[in-house]
């Protein structure tokens, strides 16, 4: 299989023209009326400030007419890069970049690595100008040692830390505890309870 590896930036041309109504990040058109670009079986690198921003190889890709979102469909890898230095890694079924807010949405079948610790989740958003990951489904986090649910999810990149919220369950082999809020620090790696509710213990 060849891969084509396109760096598209402020210089490549595609990134100019008027900004226009958002599309609902649920809503990933499958034949667009008159694309600028549709590629098969490629790799393209997305740029944001002069910086990298992410890295997506896809069945296909392509883009909308104004050249403002680009559509990603069955995605079997993909990188999100930080100006903090923080990489994560995902697969997903579709995924839309909107250039004139920096923002990546992806969905279907998400699964994203981060620091060894795997978020399994329907769809989430990254915000590229304030370095932060969301997700507003039900989520998973499975870590070494470690396995956590709750209603949603905030990554911070730039303070390294991870917000889970609504029941969320901390699980630790047989053991469980509960709790409203959940913040969990990827470089010290400790937990922080807010509103904890029970605890489990198998002894």
């Amino acid at each position: 299989m060849l891969a084509l590896v396109l760096v598209l930036g402020w210089y490549g041309g595609w990134w100019e023209g008027l900004v226009r109504p958002v599309v609902n990040p649920k809503t990933l058109p499958s034949k667009p009326a008159v694309p600028s670009i549709d590629l098969y079986q490629t790799k393209l690198v997305g740029w944001d400030q002069q910086q990298k921003a992410w890295e997506i190889r896809a069945k296909r890709i392509w883009q909308s007419a104004d050249g403002n979102i680009t559509y990603f469909n069955q995605i079997d890898q993909g990188i999100i890069f930080s100006v903090e230095g923080r990489t994560a890694y995902f697969k997903a079924g579709w995924a839309r970049w909107e250039k004139p807010r920096s923002v990546l949405y992806i969905g279907g079948f998400l699964n994203i690595t981060v620091d060894q610790h795997r978020f399994k989740t329907k769809e989430a958003v990254m915000w590229f100008k304030n370095q932060e990951l969301s997700c507003s489904y039900p989520i998973e986090v499975i870590g070494k040692d470690v396995r956590l649910k709750a209603e949603k999810l905030k990554v911070n990149l730039k303070r390294k830390d991870v917000r889970l919220e609504g029941n969320v369950v901390l699980s630790q082999g047989r053991d469980q505890i509960t709790s409203q809020t959940v913040i969990y620090n990827l470089k010290s790696k400790q937990y922080q309870l807010l509103e904890p509710g029970g605890i489990i213990l198998n002894l």
